[in-house]
């Protein structure tokens, strides 16, 4: 979805950029315009004529075919491409991260999923030496492990 948007956009400033003012550069700018437009809150009845209609979106993009409004005539009903093909969870992610960024009452703008550094029990701990401590000693701690379990072993076997 936000694919096809990104390439229509990215045609429209191409023709934009070219300062073309024959007729057919027009008239393809107009029809990705409308197909921008008509992107944007396409509806359907069913997934299956959504996904037509996106076909026929991509059509126009690809500039096999013109624009044609009469082709999307039908196009309303309870199944939206943004439902479909826009993850919500994901988005409300993004939208909380934003949001929590441009905090006016924090000091910083912390960075929400990578920082390089995380607090830990009122301390500031570097990542990447917190990941190695952990490695480290979830390594030393399972080898310790292993060697009592072996030890037992043997001495079961010994007696």
């Amino acid at each position: 979805m936000t694919r096809r948007q990104d390439r229509t956009q990215h045609e429209i400033d191409r023709i934009v950029a070219r300062h073309d003012t024959r007729p057919e550069s027009r008239r393809r700018l107009n029809d990705l315009k409308d197909t921008l437009a008509m992107l944007s809150g396409l509806e359907a009845k069913t997934p299956d004529d959504l996904d037509r209609y996106l076909g026929v979106i991509d059509q126009v993009i690809g500039g096999k075919q013109p624009f044609d409004r009469s082709q999307f005539k039908d196009a309303n009903g309870p199944v939206t491409a943004e439902t479909l093909y826009l993850n919500q969870k994901v988005s409300d992610l993004i939208s909380n991260a934003e949001m929590e960024q441009s905090d006016y009452r924090r000091g910083g703008k912390p960075n929400v999923f990578f920082g390089q550094y995380k607090q830990y029990f009122g301390m500031k701990v570097d990542v990447f030496v917190f990941n190695t401590i952990v490695l480290i000693g979830s390594s030393l701690a399972l080898l310790g492990l292993l060697h009592w379990i072996l030890r037992r072993q043997l001495e079961v076997r010994r007696t």
